[in-house]
């Protein structure tokens, strides 16, 4: 019985000194932290979308002033950044707002019913 008591405070401390190390390694300071206030956002996109309607309905909705407050305040401090300047420690910032553009997607009709010729042809 003495025995079985000593293997088992022996399991247990082994035990809480790996669960210690776990606990230690995860509030490693090795992690990355976000930079940025909560209310501070990156916009990033060209010069040209930044200029269009899409810019313009951008920075009415982020600029639009926060209710009942006494004075004007914007809902988010707004930065942009093109794509070609996102790097460094902008990467790491809190909030980020990605914009990009595609091409129309004109040849979507016949990709769609080739594959279905394709997928009924197979059952």
């Amino acid at each position: 019985m003495k025995k079985l008591s000593y293997l088992l405070t022996l399991l247990l401390l082994v035990t809480l000194m790996t669960g210690c190390k776990a606990f230690h390694t995860l509030m490693d300071s090795k992690l990355k932290t976000a930079q940025g206030a909560p209310y501070e956002l990156i916009v990033v996109c060209n010069q040209q979308l930044w200029e269009s309607e899409l810019g313009d309905t951008l920075r009415s909705v982020l600029l639009a002033p926060i209710p009942y407050l006494n004075e004007r305040e914007p809902l988010f401090n707004v930065m942009q950044f093109p794509e070609s300047g996102f790097k460094g420690t902008v990467v790491d910032y809190r909030n980020i707002l990605k914009c990009s553009s595609i091409p129309p997607l004109r040849r979507l009709r016949p990709v769609c019913n080739t594959m279905s010729r394709l997928l009924r042809r197979s059952w």
